[in-house]
């Protein structure tokens, strides 16, 4: 037969141990009834077998577990703990592997960071990034997988952030050149005192301000998504001023790399920028382009005369067209450091920006619906990540209590997500024109930016008797912003 181990061997065992130290070992007593049976335990997979206690009841006989020899059990108990304990190793093991793997994002890092922002108050080395790239999506391959955009936040894990946004232009030296640049300085950011502590940005003193991506045009064909392997080379010269006082950072010659594997999101309403190499024909039909400037400046002076007004005033159609005026190929409000064109007749208002609100399609941000140009006075608070704060808060949202006498008051928030990264809250400020009606509010145009759709431009009556020019799209829920007549 084949045996196994009894239940109630470990307590005998236990109970004799502690026996043997106290009392006399003259006779057994008896531990069962004679000829009681009881289950009890068979090695390996075995189902459990019986024993029957003996004719004088001092002890339980050996397991039947139906099998023929005694060194089957060994054989089989030392099968069970190595098989036990071999399965629970490699299963932890692979386990904890397969978790570390997991953890592995494209995009995400970890990143091999080189170089240090030099400065006339200490020498910053960063540890941290956080990248978003985005490149063309198109079917044609002429026109696919060109880098758009550079959104790079550099950090020391806390106190010290470089925040740049490259886009529109490539150098001589294959850097792409940034359109948004700042350096933050607080309490945790060392060799930073009270006295140097604050928000640089460029204010015209930078020189030099590129980001050379390694590549210019993404691996991979028609991608939503791209990944890649690169390094990114950051390039820095010139003098930031602080954004809130006369104080200035002065950046000695600058070059930061960054090595590790990238993440592209693909945009189909991209346009690759100037002097990419998407195609050996850009140069030229940039020649082209520009005889047509020459044409483009001809017509602006014609729809100055009737669709764009140099005098234009609050809810008039405005232009601004400059590279300046764009972050990424998303539009500043406030034109940025580009120009306003048609606004003219705006009144001045303390604490608001002149601003010329205008269309956005696209992946880079929140779409907006302005048909060829609103023109308007503005303020914004933003909170969140300084890549999308630094241009988008504007005016003194503070000092600015109202608007002139005969327009209205917008006030609203929003939530902003720049490349499903970067995140701010954005509260606004906004003077609109007044009306009574639709027909004063440009019923009839067309917008170009989104494929010549018409304008729903309308006389929103959400707040009556308080009624503005706007387009609906452009607002949140009515219960979510307020509207004050003046």
């Amino acid at each position: 037969m084949k045996y196994g181990v009894p239940v109630g061997v470990l307590v005998a065992v236990v109970g004799a141990a502690f026996a043997a130290g106290c009392g006399d070992d003259s006779g057994a007593e008896a531990i069962c009834d004679p000829g009681d049976v009881q289950t009890c335990l068979c090695g390996g997979d075995a189902p459990g077998g019986t024993q029957v206690c003996n004719a004088d009841g001092s002890a339980w006989g050996e397991c039947d577990c139906g099998g023929d020899s005694d060194s089957d059990t060994d054989v089989d108990t030392d099968t069970d703990t190595d098989t036990d304990t071999d399965t629970d190793a490699d299963t932890d093991t692979d386990s904890d592997t397969d978790t570390d793997t997991d953890t592995d994002v494209c995009g995400d890092g970890p990143f091999d960071i080189a170089g240090s922002l030099q400065t006339n108050v200490a020498d910053i080395t960063f540890t941290n990034a956080v990248i978003g790239i985005q490149h063309k999506q198109d079917v044609d391959p002429i026109e696919d997988g060109c880098i758009t955009s550079i959104n790079l936040l550099l950090s020391t894990g806390g106190g010290c952030e470089l925040s740049l946004v490259a886009s529109d232009m490539y150098s001589t030296d294959d850097g792409m050149f940034v359109q948004s640049l700042s350096f933050n300085a607080d309490s945790f950011c060392p060799d930073f005192l009270d006295d140097h502590e604050g928000i640089y940005v460029d204010e015209g003193g930078v020189v030099t301000a590129e980001i050379e991506p390694g590549i210019t045009t993404v691996p991979c064909e028609n991608a939503a998504e791209c990944c890649f392997d690169s390094t990114l080379t950051v390039r820095l010269q010139g003098v930031l001023g602080e954004s809130t006082s006369a104080d200035t950072l002065t950046v000695s010659s600058t070059t930061i790399t960054i090595d590790g594997q990238f993440l592209s999101a693909g945009d189909a309403s991209a346009t690759c920028p100037e002097g990419s190499d998407t195609d050996t024909d850009t140069d030229t039909d940039t020649d082209i382009d520009t005889d047509t400037d020459t044409d483009t400046d001809a017509d602006t002076d014609t729809d100055a005369d009737t669709d764009v007004g140099v005098d234009g005033d609050i809810g008039d159609p405005c232009t601004c067209d400059e590279t300046g005026c764009y972050n990424t190929g998303v539009p500043l409000p406030n034109g940025g450091t580009g120009t306003i064109d048609g606004c003219g007749g705006v009144p001045v208002f303390t604490g608001a920006d002149l601003v010329c609100l205008r269309s956005y399609a696209g992946s880079m941000a929140t779409n907006t619906y302005f048909a060829n140009g609103y023109c308007g006075l503005m303020a914004t608070l933003c909170e969140g990540d300084s890549v999308i704060c630094t241009t988008a808060e504007f005016g003194d949202y503070d000092v600015m209590d109202g608007c002139p006498g005969g327009y209205v008051l917008i006030e609203f928030s929003q939530d902003v997500t720049v490349l499903s990264i970067f995140n701010a809250t954005i509260t606004n400020k906004i003077c609109a024109k007044t009306c009574t009606a639709d027909d004063q509010c440009r019923p009839d145009e067309t917008d170009p930016v989104w494929d010549d759709a018409a304008t729903q431009y309308t006389c929103v009556d959400d707040k009556d008797p308080v009624l503005f020019c706007y387009d609906p799209r452009d607002l949140p829920a009515p219960a979510d912003y307020t509207a004050t007549q003046y």
